[in-house]
């Protein structure tokens, strides 16, 4: 069908992206060509210091290491939980310091769950005064709240990482970590569940405060 969308079907181009670092959807096929790509290879979305969190879940590397163009930034904070009945009362209190504390406004901030939104305790719940919505426009004390999967492709000046935990599969680790954390443009917040699978916490070691 593609074809027929270009004025000339026989002789037209197709330019196609992506990125196989986000492959999730494991049912999806190949994509029929046979060219070799041309590598977009400079990082121009996250600060130095999110980039290297980043680049923990990256599958491509070695040659092909993608360029950081971007400042140095703020320091990524990890938050390793003991119990489950914390997340929400950290989740309440770390949305209070970002937007009372740091002023940032709510349409900066977005929450991402590591989780499905059949099995998350986080999405749509209320964390003190803030709402979490996955609708569009926000309204009053709304912050946007979604699976990583359903973010793929987005970005936000601030990231909240949540529920990291048994549910992720082990095939889906680097995958899922690498498009979660690279979806923020200065300011990266991860929390680690009390069952984080060990591949995740063996790769952010270097940046928990001990």
């Amino acid at each position: 069908v593609l074809p027929w969308l270009l004025h000339d079907p026989n002789a037209g181009y197709f330019y196609i992206f992506f990125d196989d670092n986000q492959r999730v959807y494991r049912d999806r096929g190949p994509i029929p060509i046979a060219q070799a790509p041309y590598r977009l290879d400079e990082n121009c979305r996250n600060t130095r210091c999110i980039a290297g969190v980043v680049n923990q879940f990256y599958t491509g590397m070695g040659q092909y290491k993608p360029k950081v163009l971007g400042p140095q930034g703020q320091p990524v904070e990890i938050a390793v939980l003991t119990d489950y009945r914390e997340e929400k009362d950290q989740l309440r209190r770390l949305l209070h310091r970002l937007f009372v504390d740091n002023g940032f406004s709510y349409d900066q901030v977005a929450l991402l769950s590591a989780r499905g939104t059949q099995t998350s305790n986080i999405l749509g719940q209320h964390l003190g005064n803030v709402q979490l919505t996955n609708q569009l426009p926000l309204s009053s004390n709304e912050v946007f709240a979604t699976t990583i999967r359903r973010f793929k492709g987005l970005e936000r000046t601030v990231i909240v990482l949540c529920e990291i935990d048994e549910y992720i599969s082990q095939e889906d680790i680097d995958a899922l970590m690498y498009i979660g954390t690279s979806r923020a443009k200065a300011y990266l917040i991860v929390m680690l569940g009390p069952k984080t699978p060990e591949g995740v916490l063996e790769a952010l070691k270097p940046y928990i405060r001990q």
